[in-house]
């Protein structure tokens, strides 16, 4: 329940829940899912490993975007687990070269043999 209170001409407004009333529930996150813009080098085991780890990692480290340090951290983290858990089953960590927004469509030129992976529907858009 919202109050709104008028104390001498300044408003104040507070959010009022009785005691053992069910908690507001946040919306749950938009489903995110990844795709391989490009294959590269990757076998399909390889691509199929990363695409799941992809899935994971954004679900589970969520991309900030409220300033510049935040996004880069952030982004850098879940960048990060996706390279970890390539690592942990292959025994060896991809080369990131680099990692962004995934606003430009179709892109070009990511390299001959890159491997080139998309995150889209995440809550705080589209990454690459």
């Amino acid at each position: 329940t919202v109050v709104e209170v008028d104390v001498g001409g300044m408003k104040w407004m507070f959010v009022v829940q009785l005691e053992g009333a069910p908690s507001p529930t946040k919306p749950p996150a938009p489903q995110a899912h990844a795709v391989a813009l490009q294959k590269g080098d990757a076998t399909d085991a390889k691509l199929a490993d990363i695409l799941r780890a992809t899935a994971r990692c954004f679900h589970t480290h969520q991309v900030d975007t409220s300033s510049v340090g935040q996004l880069e951290g952030t982004l850098g983290s879940a960048v990060g687990c996706v390279q970890k858990a390539c690592e942990q089953s292959w025994g060896w960590k991809p080369r990131v070269s680099s990692q962004g927004s995934h606003s430009c469509g179709q892109c070009d030129g990511y390299g001959l043999g890159a491997t080139v992976i998309a995150i889209d529907g995440t809550s705080s858009g589209d990454w690459m």
